[in-house]
């Protein structure tokens, strides 16, 4: 018989791309250590994740000459984590 996989859920959203929804619904009871540290790790790959995501996008709309998307996308990442280098980097 197999055992329930509790992460089941942020392993799907990982491989899915689907980041923010992994960070906001990592809150899964009744894990033991093992699964605990996992799903840590999990969610900080997801968050390292979303900040290079729109680090591109910043870089990608900047070379189609749309600035204003590419002010919108800094004020997200700058609003998740001023301090980042990637934010840094994108400020420039």
């Amino acid at each position: 018989m197999a055992t329930q996989d509790h992460l089941f859920n942020l392993h799907n959203n990982f491989y899915l791309s689907a980041y923010q929804a992994t960070i906001n619904s990592n809150d899964v009871s009744n894990l033991s250590q093992d699964d605990a540290v996992k799903r840590n790790s999990f969610v900080h790959r997801y968050n390292i994740s979303l900040g290079q995501l729109y680090a591109l996008n910043v870089q990608i709309f900047i070379k189609m000459h749309r600035s204003d998307y590419a002010e919108r996308q800094l004020q997200i990442i700058q609003l998740i984590d001023e301090d980042n280098t990637l934010t840094q980097l994108a400020n420039m």
